[in-house]
């Protein structure tokens, strides 16, 4: 299985109430997933698979709105903060 996922660019604005609305354009996200399993017998299946495979990371967030260093990214990100994932699955039916 293969998944190209693609996100646009946006700008958030931020109100943190009297009249401070810092804005930040976030720049377009692109991420690739990739899984493959193969039957080692009739009743197991064993899986591997990576997401965000071009280990992608969201662009960091503008010093006015990360909370002094706390919060460096945007929660809202389509891609995930800690870049490429791999994983494997063992199945058994019974």
């Amino acid at each position: 299985m293969g998944r190209l996922n693609g996100y646009g660019s946006t700008v958030r604005v931020f109100n943190f109430g009297g009249g401070f609305e810092p804005r930040q354009r976030f720049g377009a996200e692109t991420s690739l997933d990739l899984e493959g399993g193969l039957d080692v017998t009739e009743s197991l299946k064993w899986t591997a698979g990576v997401t965000n495979l071009l280990d992608n990371y969201p662009d960091r967030s503008d010093p006015a709105i990360n909370y002094f260093g706390n919060l460096p990214w945007d929660a809202l990100s389509p891609v995930g903060i800690n870049g490429r994932y791999l994983y494997s699955r063992l199945t058994a039916r019974f």
